[in-house]
């Protein structure tokens, strides 16, 4: 059952939202986790400084050690600090499970009618990926098909926020581009209005020339009478 998967399983089972396990606990794994841990820095990053490492070959690195060789001391250290970024989660399913039976621990499997209004209410909470992440770190006894069906939700919740992500990348570039239209307009306007300032000057000073000249005409012609 995937409730009793072992460690390593887990994590291949929460695969598609492993890069969120570590996004969530960035702090401690650069600050906590690879200022100590040399071996492991070695092992994964010996040629690059690990300032420089970046999120996805972090990720990568973890999912290594986690999903592939079962480094089971990593993986509870990743569990324990995910569980207190979100102790809220922990703090409900406490609640509901001692409702079942005060000792939770004790619960060998839920049945599917109280499994599924556990899980409903922890999706409609904290959403299907925190859910189900909770909820097989710590191997919350639902049956397989609970398991799966808050999986299904949770890569339709973070196809979703990737969709998000895209439109507002697009309405971002829209607007930039929408901006930029106005700008050139005002601009074009602007030169347009200097031109035709110029042009006004230059035809007014044209006309004070033929004056000018007309003037001097009248004069020449008045010297030569006398």
């Amino acid at each position: 059952m995937i409730k009793d998967l072992e460690l390593k399983s887990k994590f291949v089972f929460l695969e598609e939202f492993f890069g969120k396990i570590i996004q969530d606990i960035r702090k401690d794994v650069r600050q906590e986790h690879l200022k100590k841990d040399k071996a492991f820095i070695q092992k994964h990053f010996a040629k690059n400084s690990i300032d420089k490492v970046s999120a996805e070959e972090i990720e990568k690195a973890y999912f290594t050690e986690l999903a592939t060789q079962g480094n089971d001391d990593l993986s509870n250290w990743v569990i324990s600090k995910w569980i207190l970024k979100h102790a809220e989660v922990y703090e409900y399913f406490v609640a509901e499970l001692t409702k079942v039976n005060p000792k939770f621990e004790e619960i060998s499997l839920l049945d599917m009618e109280t499994g599924k209004s556990i899980a409903a209410r922890a999706v409609d909470k904290f959403g299907a990926e925190d859910a189900l992440i909770f909820s097989a770190l710590n191997s919350v006894a639902f049956p397989d098909q609970i398991f799966e069906a808050l999986k299904v939700e949770a890569i339709k919740q973070l196809a979703e926020k990737k969709d998000a992500v895209k439109k507002d990348a697009t309405i971002s570039v829209e607007d930039l581009i929408k901006q930029h239209q106005i700008d050139l307009s005002r601009l074009s306007e602007r030169y347009e209005n200097r031109i035709q300032a110029v042009s006004k000057k230059y035809i007014q000073d044209i006309e004070g020339l033929k004056k000018q000249i007309a003037s001097m005409q009248k004069r020449l012609e008045g010297a030569k009478c006398s």
